[in-house]
């Protein structure tokens, strides 16, 4: 059967994450464990594969032990599919990590041959799917047997895409990062349906920083908007956090298993050789 794992906490507490990884992918067929970190997962600048000192600091190497234990721990059962899932808690992005059906079945020693989970490798992998996120918010990298999704349809822009950084871009900049960010039906209804280099030679540049500006009036009024009992927004974090990247999870059971890990947290997982509890709890 199918099973979600949900754990809360910041990324300067990961302590136990590791055990309960391993816990996890015992009971399972299909285990899928999700993991809330803060910062920005969509946000390139965060991931600086060639900087070490840094990684501590921002907790990126707790993250990289996590998908080293879970994705590259023991050998999978047989037909056992692993996804590792970071929901980033200032923009919402969610990072699906999976082995291809390949290494999965091949066990850990033919995965690392191809792809060893290092600090460098992992985080390079991260930063090269932010650096690849295009209109659509999706996007899918890999490196050997290591496959990476980031779901980001509500992508922050950075400083240098804000209005006061307009002035100084060129009109072939201003139109790229119209059609980076701007949806298909926004731009249908400018008349921007159309390839860059057609709009480049019928719009202006002083029209181009008008549409600019009406796209970010809009996407204002939608986060001032109130929002219903489960928040709008959530709804499609939550669309976005089960999508399966390769599994029909349609199949068979599903089941939920939800915790808090946080240092602020009162109880605890029963996984530390707690005392049982006879009663079973669903989330």
């Amino acid at each position: 059967f199918f099973a979600f794992f949900f754990f809360f906490f910041s990324s300067h507490e990961l302590y136990g994450v590791l055990q309960i990884l391993s816990f996890s992918s015992c009971f399972v067929k299909y285990p899928k464990v999700v993991l809330f970190v803060s910062g920005k997962g969509a946000d390139e600048n965060q991931y600086k594969p060639d900087r070490d000192e840094s990684q501590w600091w921002a907790r990126r190497d707790a993250l990289v032990r996590a998908v080293a234990a879970f994705l590259f721990g023991p050998s999978p059962q047989p037909g056992e599919t692993r996804e590792l899932v970071l929901v980033f808690d200032e923009d919402f992005c969610c990072i699906h990590m999976t082995l291809d059906d390949a290494q999965s079945s091949a066990g850990t020693s033919a995965s690392n041959q191809n792809f060893f989970p290092s600090e460098r490798t992992v985080i390079s992998l991260w930063k090269e799917a932010a650096s690849s996120l295009g209109r659509n918010g999706t996007v899918t990298v890999s490196r050997g047997g290591l496959k990476c999704t980031i779901h980001n349809a509500h992508k922050k822009k950075s400083p240098k895409d804000t209005v006061t950084g307009m002035e100084s871009k060129s009109k072939r900049e201003i139109m790229e990062l119209i059609y980076n960010n701007c949806t298909l039906d926004f731009l249908r209804n400018q008349g921007l349906n159309c390839s860059l280099s057609v709009a480049l030679r019928k719009v202006n540049r002083k029209t181009m920083i008008n549409i600019w500006h009406m796209w970010q009036k809009e996407q204002a009024e939608v986060n001032t908007r109130p929002k219903d009992a489960g928040g709008n927004p959530l709804v499609q974090i939550i669309d976005n956090l089960l999508i399966s990247t390769g599994t029909d999870d349609t199949k068979g059971g599903r089941s939920v298993v939800a915790g808090i890990l946080h240092e602020s947290g009162e109880s605890e997982l029963p996984v530390w050789g707690l005392k049982e509890q006879s009663n079973n709890i669903d989330v």
